[in-house]
């Protein structure tokens, strides 16, 4: 990686050694030796590094830093001095500090740091692009089925709510906990047992979908029911539609294949991880995909055996520790296929609870 350098320094045998140590390595290296023209070629960015000599007489570090910081907030900032450390520089937010070289300089010594403090700034660029790309896709994830109007209801064969879009929630007046874990007819019929009418029957015992128009005392509106089996990298379930009696079977088509992309067909490999005992649940296109494997050989699978043997104990440690973070920061690691081959990868842990169990969705890139 080239960098852009900007050194703050009147000692021109110092100047000497960094123009000899680093521009034979293709860096933009821009020097100024006093504070308006420091002030002036700061605001000239955008700076990778920027090196202030604190032995500068009177140099006033505090207005020389704060600059820094203001023009150039991605920068990092590395001061030059003396084997003692003026007090100036300790007190003004010297936490923000990226390091110190030391004089006498020699031009390993320099190449040394800046060569570790690029490869940091990159890792952080490449940190908030993928961030960028996994927010996207988790934003895209969640927002499918949520922007269908219709109530989407997914149930175990049971009949006990996994999950619900936000129209369910809305037509129900009910919150995410009295909703999630509650039987379907309970909160829908407002009976203790499904209705012998109710398609759900049908769907679950024939593998076939199913449906009907039914009155639905919870919504207080006589709705067409459609019911759909699906099945999960363990066990299965059943997805149940609501929509007006004069639906077609067009728009019922239309409003599946919405959801079938927001479980199926998503952008980026998805697992939902049970964080109990860290086994894979369940599993997008993308993710068989990408480790080579089908269901059944993805069905109740311990996640760790899914990365390399060198990342396991870091890679899940990570995980758990996203899952207590509100922004977490994308975890880099290996993969294996089901051949054994390592991919570099990026993925970001997401916390949902689903009938009263623990989740987690691993968004990965």
């Amino acid at each position: 990686m080239k960098g852009k350098l900007l050194v703050f320094c009147s000692d021109k045998e110092v100047t000497s050694v960094f123009s000899g140590a680093l521009d034979p390595a293709g860096h933009r290296l821009v020097f100024a030796d006093n504070i308006d023209e420091y002030i002036s070629e700061s605001k000239k960015g955008p700076w990778d590094i920027i090196f202030i000599d604190a032995r500068i007489h009177k140099l006033p570090f505090q207005r020389v830093f704060n600059e820094a910081r203001k023009t150039q907030p991605e920068a990092e900032i590395v001061v030059l001095t003396g084997h003692n450390i003026p007090d100036a520089i300790v007190k003004p937010d010297f936490h923000e500090l990226c390091g110190f070289l030391v004089l006498p300089l020699n031009a390993e010594k320099i190449k040394t740091l800046v060569n570790r403090l690029l490869a940091r700034l990159e890792l952080i660029t490449e940190n908030k692009r993928l961030l960028i790309a996994i927010t996207a896709a988790k934003k895209e994830w969640e927002a499918t089925v949520d922007a269908i109007e219709d109530p989407i209801v997914v149930t175990d064969f049971d009949h006990t709510i996994l999950r619900a879009n936000l129209a369910t929630f809305r037509r129900l007046g009910r919150g995410f906990n009295e909703v999630v874990g509650k039987k379907f007819y309970k909160l829908f019929y407002l009976t203790d047992s499904p209705p012998d009418e109710c398609p759900s029957r049908k769907a679950r015992d024939t593998g076939e979908s199913a449906s009907a128009t039914l009155q639905f005392k919870g919504l207080k509106e006589r709705l067409k029911l459609s019911v759909y089996p699906q099945v999960f990298a363990v066990g299965g379930g059943l997805v149940h539609i609501l929509q007006p009696p004069i639906t077609g079977t067009e728009q019922e088509a239309e409003t599946m294949a919405k959801y079938e992309r927001l479980y199926i067909e998503a952008a980026v490999p998805i697992l939902l991880v049970n964080i109990d005992d860290m086994k894979v649940v369940e599993a997008n296109a993308k993710a068989f995909e990408l480790f080579g494997r089908d269901p059944e050989s993805m069905s109740d699978l311990d996640l760790e055996n899914l990365f390399a043997q060198s990342q396991r104990e870091a890679t899940i440690s990570g995980i758990l520790n996203q899952l207590q973070e509100p922004s977490p920061t994308a975890l880099k690691t290996k993969v294996l296929d089901n051949l054994g081959n390592e991919m570099d990868v990026s993925l970001t842990a997401n916390p949902i609870d689903l009938g009263g169990s623990h989740f987690a969705e691993l968004f990965i890139i």
